[in-house]
């Protein structure tokens, strides 16, 4: 099967139309996840309102520079690679074994982008100054940091490990979810239907957060670590005793209701963006 562009340029374009709904939530999640000061008690509602009262709506979107124009390129990559590797391995992309063996190949792929842009937006949004006294005011500025302070791997590459953790068998789950649900929900003609793509994208999102979700807990504790004071853990494992030991199994937990809720639309977007330039491509390109 040849190489098909069009997979990277749906992905694109659906990633980035994620993001305008999405990363609000995002910023309140990453908050609650990197609390260990419990000054938002684990409440939703307190972390929206002291971040909004204290430091303005936009801090909602504080970080949002990052993934708008990473979250378009590593979903380009994810849903590029994911289809070109369906078709290059297997002769029906449609089964089980196929989609899962393309989609954590593509996981993987795009973990390596992934990492550091979201190593660069937790440490953005957990910024509690504004203006002159923040100290990283652009994803640029926070990576050339840290890579000028402590290199490569161990700066801008910090949690790609377990950010490969997370992504390969997540985003199996995901296409998986997805490609079950919208052939069970779609028209027997294989018509675009934007009901089923919606609500396909909407569970798949859910089902791959809530399949991963405490390692991504695990994950923004290990990035955010050390960014703005001394270092605390020395692995992952050191990560996960000491989170368990001062906050219980709780902790990995913090913050799921609000990413299953931010999951459905920014999935429902993501899914449907991409499906829909794929038709429209295939309805109108010569």
């Amino acid at each position: 099967m040849a190489f098909d562009w069009l997979d990277f340029l749906a992905g694109y374009i659906g990633g980035a139309a994620g993001v305008v709904v999405a990363h609000p939530f995002d910023t309140v999640k990453v908050r609650l996840q990197t609390d260990t000061q419990n000054v938002y008690r684990a409440s939703t509602l307190l972390c929206v309102n002291r971040t909004v009262t204290g430091e303005g709506a936009l801090a909602l979107f504080r970080g949002v520079t990052s993934p708008l124009l990473g979250l378009g390129a590593i979903n380009a990559i994810l849903f590029g690679v994911q289809g070109n590797m369906a078709r290059a391995l297997f002769v029906n992309t449609k089964s089980a074994s196929s989609i899962w063996v393309s989609a954590i190949i593509a996981g993987a792929v795009q973990s390596v982008i992934a990492s550091p842009m979201e190593l660069a937006k937790i440490a953005l949004q957990m910024e509690q100054g504004r203006g002159a006294s923040a100290r990283f005011t652009n994803p640029a500025q926070c990576l050339w940091y840290l890579y000028r302070t402590r290199g490569f791997f161990r700066g801008v590459m910090k949690g790609y490990g377990i950010t490969l953790c997370r992504d390969a068998p997540g985003y199996g789950t995901y296409f998986y979810v997805y490609e079950v649900l919208v052939h069970c929900l779609s028209p027997s003609t294989g018509e675009f239907d934007l009901g089923a793509e919606m609500v396909s994208g909407a569970i798949a999102g859910c089902a791959s957060w809530a399949s991963c979700y405490p390692i991504d807990v695990i994950k923004s504790r290990l990035q955010y670590d050390g960014i703005s004071g001394q270092q605390v853990y020395r692995s992952w494992l050191h990560c996960v005793q000491m989170s368990y030991r001062q906050e219980g199994m709780k902790i990995f937990a913090r913050g799921l209701p609000l990413t299953l809720i931010r999951a459905v639309p920014a999935n429902a977007v993501i899914f449907a963006s991409v499906s829909g330039v794929k038709h429209l491509w295939g309805r109108y390109s010569p």
